[in-house]
This record gives structure tokens, sequence and C-alpha cells, in this order.
């Protein structure tokens, strides 16, 4: 009875991670701007939805070249009991020297960095990819010529989107010129894949690439230890 009873337990759990591996993580990307109004919100869904995060910026301000900007974020999450909030967050000068850092010993601490990555990307399904923008300058002679300039900017970065990212679909561009008065509005919609088995594979190949370095992952210790 009781082996019928193991048994049972190991084909359904065997069932449990079969699932969440053949599973996605679905990523979807908004960015809107348009005038004083800012947005930045990502969600990821893991498991069908079963497993759900939220981040989102609802404002941006400039307050000087030292101080950066100031960030108004909301977080969400349903991990175990679930967890949500609020705060201000700052991206100052030394923010971004310390994420330039990050880079340069990402680079000298991971073996073919940017083969990683051009690999991860590539295994990346982008199910939707939308980019609405209107420009407005004041005059129609120069609204002509804005208007071209974004066209030309909007599908160049989708251009090289579509060399690292796999597009099921084409993506969706659109400039509408607003001739008699100055206007800005852009909004970005992308909406990616990802298996959760892939995602771990990645990230143990990842691992596989630290320990190639000379001192395998005692870097990565040092720096954590300093970090905390």
């Amino acid at each position: 009875m009781w082996v019928l009873i193991l048994l049972l337990f190991v084909f359904v759990l065997a069932l449990l991670v079969i699932s969440i591996l053949m599973s996605n993580i679905e990523i979807k990307l908004l960015i809107h701007k348009s005038g004083r109004y800012e947005r930045i919100w990502i969600g990821v869904r893991v498991w069908h939805g079963i497993i759900r995060w939220r981040y989102e910026i609802k404002s941006i301000q400039f307050k000087g070249m030292e101080e950066g900007f100031n960030l108004g974020v909301q977080h969400k999450d349903n991990f175990g009991t679930g967890h949500a909030g609020s705060y201000q967050d700052n991206v100052n000068k030394q923010k971004i020297r310390r994420a330039v850092d990050w880079v340069e010993l990402w680079k000298k601490h991971i073996y073919g960095i940017w083969q990683w990555l051009k690999e991860t990307f590539f295994k990346i399904k982008v199910t939707q990819f939308i980019w609405d923008t209107e420009v407005g300058a004041g005059r129609a002679p120069d609204t002509a010529i804005l208007s071209g300039l974004t066209w030309s900017a909007t599908t160049m970065i989708t251009g090289i989107m579509t060399r690292y990212f796999r597009f099921t679909d084409m993506p969706r561009l659109e400039v509408v010129p607003h001739f008699n008065i100055p206007y800005f509005s852009t909004r970005v919609v992308c909406i990616s894949r990802i298996r959760v088995s892939q995602a771990i594979g990645a990230v143990l190949v990842l691992i596989y690439r630290m320990m190639r370095v000379e001192g395998g992952l005692r870097p990565w210790r040092i720096i954590q230890s300093k970090a905390s």
C-alpha cells in the first residue's frame, strides 16, 4: 500500500516538474511617455500565471546632475502570502557608475559573456511588439523632418532587436505627425516568452562559464561578501 502511495506521489511530482519546465516565462514591458506623463511597467508571469511579479515606475522627475532622476516605484507579487508596496528610488551618477563597474566585472569574470548573451537572447520569442509615436514641431516643414527622423530611429532600433531576438510576428510601428502644435508621445508594448527549461539551462551555462575563468566562483564570493 505504502509503495503504491509513494509511486503515485513520485508520478504526480514528476508531472508537476515537467509541467513547470515546459511552461513559459512571459514578460510584458510597457513604456509610455506623453507630455509630463511617464510610465514604465514590467510584468512577469510563470507557469500559466500561477506565479506573478509586477514592477512599475509611475513617475520620473529630474532633480539635477548630482541627484539624477527621482523614481516613484510600485511592486507586487504573489510569492507565498504575496508582497506589495511603493517607494521612492533614484538614479544618479554613483548608481550609473556602479552599473558600469558590474558590466566590467561580468566581462572580466565570465568566459564568453557576449556569446552567452547572444545565445540566450535568441531563445526569447517576441510575440508582440508595438511602437507608436506622435510628434509635432509646431510648423509643418519642421514636423515633416522630425517625423522622418523619428521613423528612421524607430525602424533602426527595431531592426537591431530583430537580429538578437526571435520575432514570431511582424513589429507594428507607427509615427503620427501633428503639424500645428508642438507635441511628443511615444508608447512601446513588448510581450516576450522563454521556456522555463531554457531559462534554467541558460543559468547553468552561465555558471559553467563563470567557473571556466581563472579563480572560478571565488571572485564572485568576494564581491558578494563586500556587497553585504
